[in-house]
């Protein structure tokens, strides 16, 4: 008489069944019409998600992206400025004090740089020493302090600054003069202007240097001792 599969016998089969099917498979749950495994979401980024993530890192790579250029822009806009504007300190009122006086006045030091003194546009025939501190130079001929250059946007003499266009020079001078001379070819291997406005009751002189391509200034000097600076020049 062939055996007859109690109903208590095929669950315990189905038990069995199951306990193989987890051994083999790892534990999860079974779809048992097909014997597959059921599709479990492990909180896995659907293709809904995926996009809506895409479309957020879009938008913040676009938003650095103009971050840079405005970035970028506002660089260059400061080195336009930088090239062709004008400002800085008028330390006029400080121009004619000692080295040491300057320095306690504008909280800066100073340190000995004679390869400078090929800038200085004096003419005395004597030795030239330079001292420089945070964009300002002090000049000595032979020992003695006989003046303050700058090439520096920090400084104005007498209301003119670095850039000034040339132009403007006339309206911008405060300096008080009795009379003024042109020397050509002075400074920058021949393409500038030098402007010497003289004080000879005073035996000063504050000196502007234009620059031949640009026609703006490029370098300011303010001298205590005219009759030496200019002692060899030609008139």
């Amino acid at each position: 008489m062939p055996y007859e599969l109690k109903p208590s016998d095929e669950i315990q089969n189905k038990e069995k069944q199951l306990a193989e099917d987890k051994e083999k498979y790892g534990d999860k749950d079974w779809n048992p019409e097909q014997g597959l495994p059921a599709i479990v979401d492990h909180g896995a980024v659907r293709t809904g998600k995926v996009k809506a993530a895409s479309s957020k890192s879009s938008i913040v790579f676009k938003v650095i992206g103009v971050l840079l250029l405005l970035g970028v822009a506002f660089g260059a806009v400061k080195l336009v400025q930088h090239i062709l504007g004008s400002g800085g300190e008028d330390i006029s009122q400080y121009l004619g004090l000692s080295e040491a006086e300057i320095a306690d006045k504008l909280d800066i030091s100073f340190e000995q740089h004679n390869e400078l003194s090929k800038y200085i546009q004096q003419y005395s025939g004597g030795t030239v020493t330079v001292r420089e501190g945070d964009g300002l130079q002090t000049v000595y001929i032979d020992g003695k302090q006989v003046g303050v250059c700058t090439d520096s946007h920090d400084y104005r003499f007498w209301g003119v600054g670095i850039n000034d266009a040339d132009k403007d020079v006339a309206s911008l001078i405060t300096f008080k003069n009795d009379g003024s001379f042109v020397v050509l070819n002075d400074l920058m291997g021949g393409s500038s202007t030098s402007y010497y406005y003289t004080n000879y009751a005073d035996n000063t002189v504050f000196v502007i240097t234009i620059n031949g391509n640009t026609n703006r200034v490029v370098f300011l000097s303010y001298f205590t001792d005219l009759n030496l600076v200019t002692k060899n020049l030609s008139f």
